[in-house]
């Protein structure tokens, strides 16, 4: 069997780029890629520009072991999400894109499936594949819900979960950082270009041209202030025109891209219960889409990792980035209102990267418990080490993050989850006991204190209720057998 993945980002990047859908991928890809009877691809896009950005075409980069990489270089639509918020239509319309798809099919394959592990980075058009490759079977896995928000959170202007977008009429005021499309690709372009050596780092490339785009060509172009906006401020007057203009765009993103999604692709897969749940009312077809838990290194554990002793402090730790829609914040605000004395019977365990004044704000909040560890950031080879002292893992999530990656680590090792009512960390568990209402401090120090009198009981009843969730081989096992179910008869007309 053939099988050729899409992600933006390529399947091995490092320092955690492309977030958990890459590591995901990466863990299928290594999975597979054992099997002798598979032969693998992964393609990628939107991240890499060259001195014209009009030629678009793709190019090889090296292998990894058995697995034969490729990227799409100058591509109109831009990757990560939020660098296209500034031109929604193309990510419906570009058919260069799917032309060029189609191409590196006929030239690399035959492949008998392809795998989108994310459109970002493509036109949706890139799922009209059939027309050419009527027997290839076309799966698209929704890792975030960029179909139903173009900056794939549903996180409303970087401050609240997004349930409605008016027909993409809020989507015009909710970036809370939107740079102009063109204006970011000339400068990678020229970034790209002359200085490749001095910022071949894609990290310290990303933020030189976003820095440049937001703030040094709208100086010089007004029609860049138009459509360049940071901290919810547009960076011009009268740019009426500009957001009718991108609220056409946002409702054409909404309505064709699920459309497309309906009409080409043959299987959708929702990382969680909850994900399917948002992707029907939003407008995928029932029969078109399939829950699939995503596999870890050990599955979730049957049991506890170790009880709390009478008496003794309990263990808490939150995992991931520092960052709002994860609910990072509003944990330290749970952990400020604690009293003195519910304070000293708790440690505490954080491992994220977090800027200066964030460190400052863990350094006072930890003075207040029994003990603070805090680690700025982790490895996957280092998270036993981390893990080894909690009794109790956080996922205090304010968006509805489909599966969090690092639930699944908490549980893989032994560890009961506190998780929000949003997303799918709370399917692990399947235990009231340990789920809260997303942004409320009161409940989430309620459930804390209730766990912290009751921790052995609860904790066994977590696990008693816990979902099996699959390992990374028995997780390949079951996208091998949908790989391998019959595709439907093609009906679509693409254009």
């Amino acid at each position: 069997m053939n099988i050729l993945y899409y992600n933006w980002m390529t399947f091995n990047s490092t320092a955690g780029r492309g977030g958990g859908a890459t590591s995901y991928l990466d863990r299928v890809i290594r999975t597979l890629s054992a099997h002798d009877d598979l032969r693998i691809v992964h393609l990628s896009s939107g991240t890499e520009y060259t001195a014209n950005p009009k030629n678009t075409f793709y190019r090889q980069l090296a292998s990894v072991g058995r697995v034969d990489r490729f990227e799409i270089v100058n591509s109109p639509v831009l990757a990560p999400a939020h660098l296209n918020m500034g031109n929604p239509m193309a990510a419906v319309e570009d058919t260069l894109t799917r032309d060029i798809f189609l191409d590196f099919i006929a030239k690399h394959g035959p492949f008998d499936v392809v795998h989108f592990n994310s459109i970002e980075g493509l036109s949706f058009r890139c799922l009209e594949l059939k027309s050419a490759f009527p027997n290839l079977r076309i799966v698209l896995s929704l890792h975030d819900y960029y179909p139903f928000c173009p900056s794939v959170k549903l996180w409303r202007d970087g401050k609240e979960n997004c349930t409605d977008n008016e027909e993409g009429r809020k989507c015009v005021s909710c970036p809370h950082t939107r740079v102009s499309t063109k204006a970011y690709i000339s400068t990678k372009q020229i970034y790209s270009s002359f200085f490749g050596a001095a910022l071949s780092d894609y990290d310290k490339l990303q933020r030189a041209s976003i820095a440049t785009s937001l703030y040094a060509y709208p100086i010089f172009s007004s029609a860049v202030r138009a459509e360049t906006r940071r901290s919810g401020k547009s960076l011009s007057r009268g740019t009426a025109s500009v957001d009718s203009k991108l609220e056409r765009g946002y409702r054409a993103f909404l309505e064709r891209g699920v459309e497309i999604i309906n009409r080409e692709a043959d299987t959708v897969i929702a990382v969680s219960k909850r994900v399917m749940e948002i992707a029907q009312q939003r407008g995928i077809s029932a029969h078109k889409i399939k829950q699939q838990y995503i596999g870890t290194a050990n599955g979730v554990s049957p049991k506890l990792q170790r009880a709390k002793e009478d008496g003794a402090p309990m263990c808490i730790a939150f995992l991931g980035f520092a960052t709002p829609e994860k609910g990072f914040f509003f944990f330290l605000d749970c952990l400020e209102l604690l009293s003195s004395k519910q304070a000293k019977s708790i440690d505490v365990v954080v491992a994220a990267r977090c800027d200066s004044a964030t460190k400052k704000r863990l350094r006072r909040v930890g003075n207040r418990f029994h003990s603070f560890k805090h680690y700025d950031g982790y490895r996957a080879e280092s998270l036993s080490e981390i893990l080894q002292p909690v009794h109790l893992g956080i996922v205090p999530t304010l968006w509805e993050d489909n599966l969090p990656q690092v639930a699944l680590e908490f549980a893989g090792h032994g560890i009961p989850v506190l998780s929000s009512n949003l997303g799918g960390s709370k399917e692990i568990g399947n235990c009231s006991d340990f789920v809260f209402t997303a942004g409320s401090t009161e409940d989430f120090n309620n459930k804390l204190c209730d766990i912290f009198f009751s921790f052995d009981s609860l904790a066994q009843k977590y696990f008693r209720h816990s979902r099996k969730f699959p390992d990374n081989a028995m997780h390949g096992e079951g996208l091998l057998q949908l790989y391998n179910s019959p595709t439907r008869s093609y009906a679509g007309v693409a254009q």
